[in-house]
């Protein structure tokens, strides 16, 4: 479970997200809705540990996210941002396997999960 209890996130001197207190438990889907600037991609950045909360905590499974090792950690929390720009010119198999990089599951193994992945999320065309 990804939970964070009284998150505050700072961009320099101004509090864009205060007292954030979140569970996300295995198998939810969660949607963050909200206006431009309202802080939704800050709050995700501050959940996957790519932005340090000015107080607060974020733990996954119970422990604090930054003590996870970055091969740990990436075999169990990703984020697949809004906006990505790839400068060579890619499969979208080989993007969706970049994914698996973390789980050295085997060449094989992977490109049947990227396969299934790609079949559920009706993008295998």
């Amino acid at each position: 479970m990804l939970c964070c209890r009284g998150l505050d996130v700072r961009r320099r001197d101004t509090l864009v997200l205060g007292g954030v207190d979140l569970d996300v438990r295995p198998g939810e889907v969660l949607g963050v809705l909200g206006p431009n600037g309202a802080g939704k991609s800050t709050l995700l950045a501050a959940l996957c540990g790519e932005l340090q909360p000015a107080a607060g905590d974020v733990t996954l499974d119970g422990r604090a996210l930054a003590h996870w090792p970055g091969a740990e950690r990436a075999q169990r929390l990703a984020v697949l941002p809004q906006q990505s720009t790839l400068n060579f010119a890619f499969r979208v198999e080989e993007v969706v396997g970049m994914g698996r990089l973390p789980h050295a599951s085997g060449r094989a193994r992977d490109a049947e999960i990227v396969e299934a992945a790609l079949l559920a999320a009706d993008a295998a065309h």
